[in-house]
């Protein structure tokens, strides 16, 4: 595994564990580091022994921001580019393996942009969720609107990137933002539970899930249900499908 600089990694149970690691700066998320989980997750991806893959952060803070004095030099200098970020993205995107965001203290900015971009969030009862970019005079950007607009709804996504409010995790369940809240001193054992369990599942169906959620979430419903019927069709034209039927059966 590749020695970062601002990322951890490790196995478990066949789960690829990756941690932000600026602590200093509760995990303010600067260009290296975007470089850095990328790259990871993509390996995690193309690992045969990876079945599921954990996004965390430290007790304080999951990702406070964007690291405003390396966005402020680069500005400086001409050079920023909000490219520089977006591949983390694309790679969260295209990830065909279940990622878990594992969230506790503050998930703002890029930080809550990366966990809105996971597949299953789990947070401590502690979590702080927000988008507060228009303090700055700006906006999210990349995909925070789109991605509350789907799942909040319009009023609440409103609220949130205009007047740059937190949720506390009460208040982030409730509008279905994530998945589970969790006491602090449990959540990092219940993620790679959960995590563990999924794993186990059937790769192929998991993957069928992913995409079915991802084109459902870029198309009207009609098209998101007959693209799960396809899926469905392929999946029981399967060999996997047919075995594990007969020895449900067999079992009965």
């Amino acid at each position: 595994m590749a020695d970062y600089q601002f990322i951890g990694s490790e196995i478990q149970k066949n789960c690829g564990i990756i941690t932000l690691n600026r602590p200093q700066v509760l995990n303010a998320i600067n260009v290296a580091m975007i470089q850095e989980l990328a790259e990871q997750i993509y390996d995690f991806e193309n690992d045969e022994s990876v079945k599921t893959i954990i996004l965390r952060g430290g007790d304080k803070a999951f990702a406070a921001g964007i690291d405003t004095k390396e966005m402020f030099c680069a500005l400086e200098e001409q050079s920023f580019d909000v490219e520089n970020y977006n591949m983390v993205f694309t790679v969260l995107q295209n990830c065909q393996k279940p990622v878990l965001a594992e969230v506790s203290g503050y998930a703002l900015g890029i930080g809550f942009e990366i966990v809105l971009a996971c597949d299953i969030i789990l947070a401590a009862d502690d979590a702080k969720f927000g988008q507060p970019e228009i303090t700055l005079g700006i906006i999210p950007g990349f995909g925070a609107i789109s991605r509350l607009l789907n799942f909040a709804g319009k009023a609440q996504m409103m609220d949130m990137v205009m007047s740059g409010k937190a949720l506390n995790a009460e208040e982030a369940f409730s509008l279905g933002l994530i998945s589970r809240i969790v006491p602090l001193k449990d959540l990092h054992d219940e993620t790679l539970s959960l995590a563990v369990k999924i794993g186990a599942m059937s790769e192929n169906a998991i993957s069928a899930i992913k995409q079915c959620c991802n084109f459902s979430l870029r198309n009207p419903m009609n098209g998101g249900i007959e693209y799960e019927k396809m899926m469905v069709k392929s999946l029981t034209d399967s060999l996997e499908f047919r075995e594990k039927l007969k020895n449900f059966l067999t079992k009965a």
